[in-house]
């Protein structure tokens, strides 16, 4: 599948054309060609063979119309990608620096600030930076197809029951080891797994294998 531009993205250079488009199809001045609003999934032949062909104004508010239905949903599955990404990038630093030996709470608390203020990463680095897909100009995230967290059996469930998702443990990691060292800790229980207590109360088991991080249990001691 492809991220097709339902208003083709030429029309963005045709400004007098779109005024018109957006007048005969009832369509907001706001209306943004490269927002999610404008955005579905196509097969690669359709979207190729469409090209910047424009649908006639009746097939173009119907299928604009079923778009503005899903866009709720995308935003809050994107804002949970968004989470989970953060987390996933958290925990596989830690279990990186504690596997490398070169685990230190100065490095942690480094690491947890430039995240907090560079959550979407930090670009510009690589002169060869692919270009940007029409999901990330409309997002303004770069999500590779291997990021975020596995939740390994009832993982989810759990940490869902206790009011925890993805951005709240990250934000809870954040907070109690701002807090010190006294209100956290990180024990490494396997080659692969790590225990991680937060506060009094809160216990998750995790493992980093081959780049990837499984959440295995999160729970409260009781």
């Amino acid at each position: 599948m492809k991220v097709d531009h339902v208003i083709p993205e030429s029309m963005n250079s045709k400004p007098i054309e779109l005024v018109s488009l957006k007048q005969r199809a009832v369509i907001l001045d706001e209306f943004n060609i490269l927002g999610y609003e404008n955005l579905a999934p196509s097969c690669y032949g359709c979207n190729r063979d469409k090209s910047d062909i424009l649908l006639e104004d009746g097939a173009l508010q119907i299928n604009l119309g079923q778009i503005a239905k899903k866009v709720p949903i995308l935003r809050k599955n994107i804002e949970q990608k968004r989470m989970e990404r953060d987390l996933d990038t958290t925990l596989r630093f830690i279990a990186r620096s504690i596997s490398a030996e070169k685990f230190s709470y100065e490095n942690l608390v480094k690491r947890l600030e430039i995240q907090k203020r560079f959550p979407n990463g930090i670009f510009g680095a690589s002169p060869s930076a692919p270009p940007m897909s029409p999901e990330t100009i409309a997002s303004g995230i770069r999500f590779q197809e291997n990021e975020g967290i596995i939740w390994a059996g009832s993982a989810l469930k759990d940490s869902l029951m206790l009011g925890l998702n993805a951005g709240a443990i990250n934000d809870r990691i954040y907070e109690e080891v701002m807090r010190g060292k006294s209100y956290y800790s990180i024990k490494k229980i396997s080659p692969s797994e790590f225990l991680l207590k937060l506060g009094s109360n809160i216990r998750m088991v995790f493992q980093e294998i081959e780049g990837r991080v499984t959440v295995l249990s999160v729970h409260r001691k009781k």
